[in-house]
């Protein structure tokens, strides 16, 4: 494990005195990464505050593969994060397949509704601006699982990346917020969702990967692109979508 660096000033993180609280009382912290820029930067800076503020709690950081649709490159980067914070790094997937699977089975079973005369329409199978179940069921619901059994009887912080900076949406979100799938009445669980750069502008967290000497993803500095998600993600601009399909592995 290499040495931390120390929380500083000018790259402090964001907190709620709810959170304050709960780390008091050594609650788990979950870092949720994905080997994009926002997710590493919010590990580091979350690690160094946890570590200026004495957190005795556990600590893991955790990344949901969507399988095929992802960049090659992102779950070693999400192991070499987890190697230099000294972090154990938990992998969660969908049991039933990855994203174009649950694509598959979506138009299988709407289409098959439709034979039936059980719907009047066809609905879209994949993904939508409006219909992200891509991150509600691939990404927070089966992070959750994993978290409430593995944190039995605790309240979870559950730590991501997002900053205000990036979309209208993202810009009313709170620091702190409850989160309900980590509440398990079989568990004894209850949890909530942490943003500790929600204010950070994207300048400050690529300076941030700098100081802390820490290499980007090569979907930015090989291929160009502006955000680390699915390699041909529906929410991606134009720009993006090209830029990651002149990697050859997206094919695959």
């Amino acid at each position: 494990m290499e040495t931390l660096l120390p929380e500083t000033t000018t790259y402090s993180v964001e907190y709620a005195p709810a959170v304050v609280e709960l780390l008091e009382k050594k609650a788990p912290v979950a870092l949720g990464v994905s080997g994009g820029k926002d997710s590493t930067a919010m590990a580091f800076a979350t690690m160094a505050y946890l570590d200026s503020i004495g957190h005795g709690g556990p600590r893991i950081l955790i990344h949901s593969d969507l399988g095929r649709l992802e960049w090659k490159a992102s779950l070693p980067m999400c192991q070499l994060l987890a190697s230099q914070l000294g972090l154990e790094l938990i992998v969660v997937r969908r049991q039933a397949g990855d994203l174009l699977d649950r694509w598959l089975v979506r138009w299988q079973n709407n289409c098959a509704r439709y034979a039936n005369l059980e719907s009047v329409r066809l609905i879209l199978p994949w993904s939508t601006a409006g219909m992200r179940f891509c991150t509600s069921e691939l990404k927070t619901a089966i992070i959750c699982r994993d978290l409430v059994e593995r944190f039995a009887g605790s309240t979870i912080l559950s730590a991501s990346g997002i900053r205000s900076q990036e979309s209208p949406n993202r810009a009313k979100a709170p620091i702190f917020a409850p989160q309900l799938k980590l509440s398990s009445k079989t568990f004894g669980t209850c949890g909530f969702d942490w943003h500790p750069l929600l204010r950070w502008s994207l300048e400050k967290v690529l300076n941030y990967h700098q100081f802390c000497n820490f290499p980007l993803h090569e979907a930015y500095t090989r291929y160009g692109t502006s955000r680390v998600s699915c390699v041909f993600c529906i929410l991606s601009s134009l720009a993006d979508l090209l830029a990651s399909s002149t990697c050859e592995e997206n094919y695959e």
